[in-house]
């Protein structure tokens, strides 16, 4: 079984959805009978003897069949404590586990509780809460008070919270609010987020200073509307969150100087292995920095233990982790964009890009050059058509204008980012302030470009166009056609191959 890996993640990323988007009969039917497909196979496997990767086949079937079904249940009987306790005030211990965020006057907390009033409910809960008159609360701090639960059968916003791993949201009422004895990681994480936006805008201007942020740390709450309308319209949304791009940007900076240094290949591994976590944890471990994170640390242990890696091994095995741990991560719209733009980059891209390399190389043409525009043109095309079917059903239109402008900003956002980041590593020694207002300069340049290009096109009349949910109805027919041709295609070649 060339890929176990994938045919976990596949399975797990299905019955995710079933879990979110179904009814519990459907979910409790999809996962049984998946339990029941690794059970036959597994008894087939052993009665009539076939080789040992459709037995693993089968194994992996019954696994995640048992943890679906288990993980189903656990938050069915979570749902079932939980509701009868909503709508009515409720006494809590809990502390600030993340950075609290505000929006149209409101401040959200994610808050892990200890204790927890109500009848038969969990002590230990993450909760999303919500205020209007507390507002000097930070990461860390414990929170002593009472807090209304509101149900979350039915809402909107099921899914997105339970991919957050947040299974209650509610109202903050009272509440005392304390210093931690003892400062939990995620304060000076949250530390070092708050230094790196001091510093920016205190080297950049607003406008400018609010791109170079989100493409390092992935903060989007200094873009105006304006902007972020523009950035959508033009295609570009997926540079604004830090992700697989972002990464592969640092990696392949932090690659050229160990290859500089003349170090090991090992050394290379350990280092980058710290870079990645690092980004991960200054970022929030976010869904698009989570998977992408995990892809390159399973691409970067391989390395260091002298094994050879794969990209789509890697990508599986960093979606079967996510899943495991959040089991429904498949409901996170940036986790979904960037699993499917990254499938679209390891799977399409390469046989497209050999395709037409071999065609270039016919006829002559076969310069740098022209292979920098097609492979920069190709890796648009698979990550937008790869991601076209999530942008039509939550966002109800797509941009025609992408490809263009991720052409024309990709090498300037890698500059920016490189050059935003080695400011910062300068900023950390006052000695180094004029070399440090000088980088930022370059930085703030660069992302001016960035700008103007995105306001151009985004601005354009025709820059977007609108597509109904139904038009689904007959794009994923379409999909699984062409998908069963491709292979019905290979099987047929095989088989030519092997008779000849």
């Amino acid at each position: 079984m060339k890929r176990p890996a994938a045919l976990c993640a596949s399975l797990l990323f299905l019955l995710s959805l079933a879990a979110l988007y179904t009814t519990r009969g459907i979910f409790y039917l999809c996962a049984g009978a998946t339990l029941a497909l690794g059970l036959v196979w597994f008894f087939a496997s052993r009665r009539y003897r076939v080789s040992g990767d459709r037995y693993a086949a089968g194994c992996l079937c019954i696994l995640v069949g048992l943890f679906v079904l288990h993980t189903g249940y656990r938050l069915e009987t979570m749902e079932r404590r939980i509701e009868p306790n909503t709508e009515q005030t409720l006494f809590f211990t809990g502390q600030v586990v993340e950075e609290p965020e505000e929006n149209s006057g409101l401040t959200f907390y994610i808050v892990q509780t200890e204790k927890l009033g109500g009848e038969n409910m969990p002590q230990r809960l993450r909760l999303q809460l919500i205020s209007r008159d507390y507002k000097g609360i930070e990461t860390g701090d414990i929170l002593i008070g009472t807090l209304r639960l509101e149900s979350m059968a039915g809402s909107p916003y099921r899914a997105r919270t339970l991919a957050e791993g947040i299974y209650a949201s509610g109202y903050l009422d009272e509440a005392q609010v304390f210093e931690p004895v003892r400062k939990p990681a995620i304060c000076y994480i949250v530390a070092i987020r708050e230094f790196i936006r001091e510093t920016v805008f205190e080297y950049v201007p607003a406008r400018e200073g609010s791109i170079l942020l989100a493409l390092t740390i992935g903060d989007q709450a200094y873009i105006g509307p304006t902007l972020d309308e523009q950035i959508r319209s033009a295609g570009v949304s997926h540079v604004m969150v830090v992700s697989g791009l972002h990464l592969s940007i640092l990696s392949q900076a932090l690659y050229f100087l160990t290859s500089k240094l003349g170090l090991r290949r090992r050394t290379a591994a350990v280092l980058q292995l710290l870079l990645v976590f690092l980004i991960m944890a200054i970022c929030g471990f976010t869904m698009s920095i989570q998977r992408a994170g995990l892809t390159y640390l399973i691409l970067a242990i391989g390395t260091l233990f002298f094994k050879q890696t794969d990209g789509l091994n890697s990508l599986s095995a960093a979606v079967v982790l996510i899943l495991l741990f959040t089991p429904f991560a498949a409901g996170s719209v940036s986790f979904l964009l960037s699993v499917a733009a990254t499938y679209g980059i390891l799977v399409p891209y390469p046989i497209w890009m050999r395709r037409i390399d071999a065609w270039l190389k016919k006829r002559g043409w076969d310069n740098a050059a022209i292979h920098t525009i097609c492979s920069l043109a190709l890796t648009t095309i698979a990550a937008t058509l790869c991601t076209m079917p999530i942008c039509i059903y939550y966002f109800g239109y797509i941009s025609v204008i992408a490809v263009l402008v991720n052409m024309l900003i990709s090498h300037a956002v890698s500059a920016a980012l490189i050059a935003t980041v080695a400011a910062l590593l300068l900023a950390v020694a006052p000695l180094f302030r004029y070399l440090t207002m000088a980088v930022f300069f370059v930085a703030e340049y660069v992302c001016r470009y960035v700008v103007a290009v995105i306001r151009f096109f985004g601005d354009l009349p025709f820059a977007t166009v609108p597509v109904p949910r139904e038009a689904l109805a007959i794009l994923a027919p379409l999909t699984l056609a062409a998908v069963a041709g491709v292979l019905l295609h290979r099987f047929l070649r095989a088989r030519r191959l092997k008779g000849g």
